[in-house]
Order: C-alpha cells, then sequence, then structure tokens
C-alpha cells in the first residue's frame, strides 16, 4: 500500500526514537513517504501530495489528526485515516482502540490494514 506518514515534530511524543521505530515499522510493509503537517497556507500543496495516497497515519496529536482529516474530507479521498498517539491527549487514536503506547498501536494499526 503506499502510506503517507504525517509527522507533527512539535507534538508532545513525538521523539526521534519514536518517530525511527513509526518509520521503520511502516516502511518494512508498505511504500512510505513522511510528510510534516499541514499549514493553513499550503493546505492545497498538502493536499496534492496525498493524491492517489491508500493510508494516511499522522504521527502528532489531536489537532494535526484534525488538520489532516480536513484535508482529506476537502479532497473527497478514499485514504484511510490512522491517527497514532503521539499528542498529550490522543481522543482520536483513543476513539478508534489503539492502545495509548505507540509501539502498540503501531502494531494495532499495521495488524488491521493487513486484514
Amino acid at each position: 500500500m503506499k502510506v503517507v506518514l504525517v509527522v507533527n515534530h512539535k507534538a508532545r511524543r513525538v521523539t526521534e526514537a519514536a518517530l525511527e521505530a513509526t518509520t521503520v515499522a511502516w516502511s518494512s510493509r508498505h511504500d512510505l513517504t513522511v510528510l510534516g503537517p499541514p499549514g493553513a497556507d499550503r493546505s492545497d500543496e498538502f493536499g496534492d501530495r496525498l493524491a492517489g495516497v491508500d493510508v494516511v497515519a499522522v504521527l502528532s496529536g489531536d489537532g494535526t489528526v484534525n488538520g489532516v482529516a480536513n484535508v482529506l474530507a476537502d479532497r473527497r479521498s478514499d485514504a484511510v485515516l490512522v491517527p497514532l498517539p503521539a499528542g498529550a491527549t490522543n481522543v482520536a487514536a483513543r476513539s478508534i482502540g489503539l492502545p495509548r503506547d505507540l509501539a502498540a498501536a503501531n502494531r494495532v494499526a499495521l495488524a488491521a490494514l493487513d486484514a
């Protein structure tokens, strides 16, 4: 699958180790591209980069997940949105049953995509 991993380096739990572990996990199974978060001034450009993508995983907090969800909705994208827990609260990730632990969330999300 073609996957984009959107990373907000300012999110509370985004560390180099977390990013590396997530990148390794996802790229071992899928064609992975890593992007920064959408900005209000470049959401069209960001949306263009998501064209034809099967999955958009977001390593960040709920604010970035919301921003990415809005871009996908505006584009009427069929991409699956996977909110990985890396913020303070992680409501989006928790609401779909992903564990709070990032490594466990990566495993659960990847297994769900495989199924």
